[in-house]
């Protein structure tokens, strides 16, 4: 669902979490325009609230480093004429996520593997695109184990673009594009698997001791004139 942008989804879950501990998370990774959480609602999960791009690829930096954050920093030395050392930067980097999480999110988006990363000389590159409503904007961020490039594409007028634009056809091509010029610039380092993650008896990535669910509901076609069951809060 991850993969194909499965909105309802992503609803549903943070509705089940509760609005106010997801803001609470997304702070964790340095989002600051969350500031008030009663503003929001479960649409947060699918765009519903601006967002920094320097912020959304610092956010982005906790999956390419296995689930480490980093304060994102635009200037990492300083040095005077004589080459003395005026500043430098020197991360502090904590843990905010459990590594065995963010590796099955890096798999599902490895353009390896089937994902919306645009994939080079065998190498490890995930991805994950982003489309407003009337096409006013598309997005794109893309990210290996040592870098986080993202792009957004849009009018200053807020004027929607032509029919058709996605983050997959308007902002992925030309993102995906300046990581394939860096090239040789990249080592080709694949995602870390951390202990804990197997692969199942069916060959899908699990983490042990989390049981998958018994039952699993599937989607049925609903034909007119079909009572929809109140059983689920989604179906009212």
């Amino acid at each position: 669902m991850l993969i194909n942008s499965r909105n309802i989804p992503a609803i549903m879950l943070t509705d089940q979490i509760g609005t106010q501990n997801v803001v609470a998370e997304l702070q964790k990774w340095g989002y600051t325009t969350f500031d008030d959480p009663n503003r929001f609602g479960p649409a947060i999960s699918v765009g519903g609230g601006d967002v920094r791009l320097i912020e959304h690829a610092q956010a982005y930096a906790v999956f390419a480093s296995g689930g480490m954050y980093n304060r994102h920093e635009v200037i990492s030395r300083i040095e005077d004429v004589d080459g003395n050392v005026l500043y430098e930067y020197k991360p502090q980097p904590q843990q905010i996520a459990d590594p065995r999480g963010i590796y099955l999110v890096n798999d599902i988006l490895n353009g390896k593997k089937g994902g919306v990363g645009y994939s080079f000389d065998g190498r490890d590159i995930a991805g994950k695109t982003g489309t407003s409503e009337k096409q006013t904007e598309t997005l794109f961020v893309t990210y290996t184990p040592e870098i986080v490039a993202i792009g957004w594409l849009g009018n200053n007028t807020n004027k929607g673009m032509v029919y058709g634009a996605t983050g997959y056809t308007s902002a992925r091509p030309w993102v995906s594009e300046y990581v394939q010029r860096m090239g040789d610039k990249i080592p080709a380092t694949a995602f870390k698997r951390p202990e804990g993650v197997y692969y199942n008896s069916k060959g899908h990535l699990a983490i042990r001791g989390i049981a998958a669910p018994l039952k699993v509901s599937v989607p049925r076609q609903y034909r007119p004139g079909d009572v929809l069951s109140l059983d689920s809060h989604y179906a009212r």
